[in-house]
């Protein structure tokens, strides 16, 4: 694996990127990772980290709800490894999952201002929805990651997934009406695509979690959500403000089923709330976008307007812009933006050009 990917950074990579609440990276041991990070930090290339938790109780560690939170114990992991190896850390998606994570901002917030506070190249990256797109096979303990797919189809380990499942969801102040199919993955499951878990229990018969098991059996543990309750109120608004946050949009788009609004409406969206909040100023809204992005990744030749840089543009009309989207209707279009160019190319949506009429005071920001 080291060999490989060190042949991978050689040849370019921006760095390499780990999924440690995902098979396989959920089993991977601290020597691994220790290993890994030495090898982008010799390359002097950047580690960017789905970390173990990012709930205060979650399946990746042992089920104790009275111990240590377990997204910050995740976040001391990652903090940790960038200490001992000295690579460049990207915390992907600093989000607080479930009610009673929400108390923790201030604690993770602080250990993140201890460590770069201490030399630690660290920097986390954020999106402006209280919720997100994720795997349906996240909410498994690790121990059911281990024996899957037989498992599933097992009475007592079952009963175990139920009780655990019931225990974090009391704990964390979530449940089945948070999680909401977006990509079900298979035809039975299909129709109900966009419904919450509890929704689709009252139209089949069946409690939510049968209904949550039988969906990962049937897609092979595929299936996609989107998962509700990741922010609570200020929390977005309040992290935007950090110098450590980068801007994302942790979404793709679907090829069927319900879209992530990010996939539409995160850049339009943060461009909004600092504009009606004024908690950032646009040039620094927009530098975080742009070219604090393609630094951090060692993108040349991108992320702001200059000769000899490729012409990646967006013009947007600062007043006008919005984020569109709704539960109802996840993937409209944005307002206010008037221009996209990719490479110097007008870019097209549904086969035709991207362009507005330009109306107001237009400013032009790299993507």
């Amino acid at each position: 694996m080291l060999s490989l990917l060190d042949e991978a950074l050689c040849q370019g990579a921006a760095g390499v990127s780990l999924g440690l609440q995902y098979k396989p990276g959920v089993f991977a041991g601290n020597e691994e990772l220790k290993a890994v990070a030495r090898l982008v930090k010799q390359h002097d290339k950047v580690l960017t980290v789905h970390a173990k938790a990012y709930s205060s109780l979650s399946g990746t560690y042992p089920m104790n709800p009275f111990g240590k939170a377990h997204n910050l114990r995740a976040i001391d992991e990652m903090l940790d490894l960038a200490r001992e190896t000295g690579v460049r850390l990207q915390f992907s998606h600093l989000i607080f999952v479930g009610e009673s994570t929400w108390k923790t901002l201030d604690e993770a917030i602080a250990k993140f201002d201890r460590a770069i506070a201490d030399g630690v190249d660290v920097k986390f990256d954020m999106f402006p929805y209280p919720f997100g797109a994720t795997l349906l096979n996240t909410l498994l303990p690790e121990w059911v990651m281990a024996r899957m797919p037989g498992v599933l189809k097992q009475s007592l380990p079952l009963l175990r997934l139920r009780l655990e499942a019931w225990l974090a969801f009391r704990s964390l102040g979530l449940g089945y009406d948070c999680i909401q199919i977006s990509e079900a993955g298979c035809p039975v499951y299909q129709p109900y695509n966009g419904l919450f878990l509890t929704d689709i229990a009252e139209r089949v018969g069946l409690s939510p979690f049968q209904v949550m098991v039988d969906i990962l059996d049937q897609s092979r543990a595929e299936a996609r959500m989107i998962m509700h309750k990741y922010y609570g109120p200020e929390i977005v608004e309040r992290l935007m403000t950090h110098p450590a946050a980068l801007f994302m949009t942790d979404s793709w788009p679907e090829a069927s089923g319900v879209e992530n609004a990010a996939t539409y409406g995160a850049f339009p969206r943060f461009l909004q709330m600092a504009r009606e909040t004024g908690n950032l100023p646009m040039e620094t809204l927009i530098h975080r976008m742009t070219a604090q992005a393609a630094e951090r990744f060692g993108i040349a030749d991108r992320g702001i307007i200059k000769d000899e840089y490729v012409a990646d543009v967006v013009v947007l009309d600062w007043e006008q812009v919005r984020d569109n989207t709704t539960r109802e209707c996840s993937d409209a279009a944005p307002d206010g933006i008037e221009h996209v160019f990719i490479n110097g190319v007008p870019a097209r949506l549904n086969g035709k050009k991207y362009t507005a009429p330009v109306s107001g005071e237009c400013v032009a920001m790299t993507t």
